[in-house]
């Protein structure tokens, strides 16, 4: 997929996280799985788990009504309905994640690069490492080389590096903070 690297684990998210992605109840994705409108598949404890792919296969599918066996409709779920972070991180695509967060590093807007970070971590459980090789490392390069390339000045790089640094303590305490919970 776009944005995927061979060191990057694939996502496999839980029947719950499925229902606020697509903005559905549970219940709803487990007919779905049943019918046979969403695959998934099923841990040895006998949980759902569902790959990206599945769930932007349905995406596809699905995006005009379509009548169930038992009556129900299912609504028109389209991608450009699904939140862009929501969207990116079901894609696994680091590297337009990475220029989301990069493009509010230059405007210094800490609370979004905060947000993208908690995001990244809790709501698709991808591991610190990896948030920070795929985004915040990367996001630092495009700052160094711009600068290098005379297209930011000394302030402009010095406020994008130190709002990426804040963004990254705010959301560790964040994460930290509700770990202890």
């Amino acid at each position: 997929m776009n944005g995927e690297s061979n060191s990057v684990p694939r996502r496999y998210y839980p029947i719950k996280q499925v229902s606020e992605i697509l903005g559905v109840d549970e219940s709803t994705v487990r007919r779905w799985t049943q019918s046979g409108k969403l695959k998934c598949f099923r841990t040895l404890g006998g949980h759902r788990r569902f790959p990206a792919a599945y769930i932007l296969e349905f995406l596809e599918t699905f995006r005009y009504d379509v009548e169930s066996a038992a009556g129900d409709r299912i609504p028109r779920i389209h991608a450009s309905q699904i939140p862009a972070t929501d969207f990116l991180l079901l894609k696994e695509d680091y590297h337009t994640l990475c220029e989301v967060y990069f493009a509010a590093a230059l405007r210094a807007n800490t609370e979004n690069m905060t947000n993208l970070l908690i995001e990244c971590s809790s709501k698709a459980e991808i591991p610190l490492a990896i948030i920070n090789d795929e985004i915040i490392a990367k996001a630092i390069n495009k700052i160094k080389n711009l600068g290098r390339q005379r297209k930011l000045d000394h302030d402009q790089q010095h406020g994008a590096i130190n709002a990426i640094l804040e963004s990254f303590i705010r959301s560790r305490d964040v994460l930290c903070a509700s770990a202890h919970q």
